[in-house]
C-alpha cells in the first residue's frame, strides 16, 4: 500500500521530500491549534461533516437503482451542483 508514496519519495531529491514533510507537520500543528482554540466550532463541523455523508450515502443509494447510463449523467450533474453550490457560498465578499 506504500508502494506508490514510496515510489514518490525515491524520485524526490531529499531536500524536496524534507520540504515536504515540514510543510504537512506545520499543517497538522497549525490544525490541531485551531482545535484547541475553537473546539465548539470544530465540533459543529464534524457533526456538519457527518450530515453530509449521510446525505451523500443517500445519494449514492438512489441513484444505484437506476441504470448505470442514467446514474453517470445524473451523477456529473450533482457534483456540478455541489460545486455551484460551495461557490456560491464560500464565495468571497466584496
Amino acid at each position: 500500500m506504500d508502494e506508490p508514496i514510496d515510489a514518490v519519495n525515491k524520485s524526490m531529491p531529499n531536500s524536496a521530500e524534507d520540504n515536504l514533510r515540514e510543510l504537512a507537520l506545520k499543517m497538522l500543528e497549525r490544525l490541531q491549534e485551531i482545535r484547541y482554540k475553537h473546539p465548539d466550532v470544530m465540533d459543529s463541523l464534524q457533526s456538519l461533516q457527518k450530515m453530509m455523508a449521510q446525505s451523500m450515502q443517500k445519494l449514492q443509494e438512489a441513484l444505484s437503482m437506476l441504470p448505470e447510463r442514467d446514474r453517470d449523467i445524473l451523477l456529473l450533474l450533482i457534483i456540478n451542483e455541489i460545486h455551484k453550490t460551495v461557490d456560491e457560498v464560500f464565495e468571497p465578499e466584496e
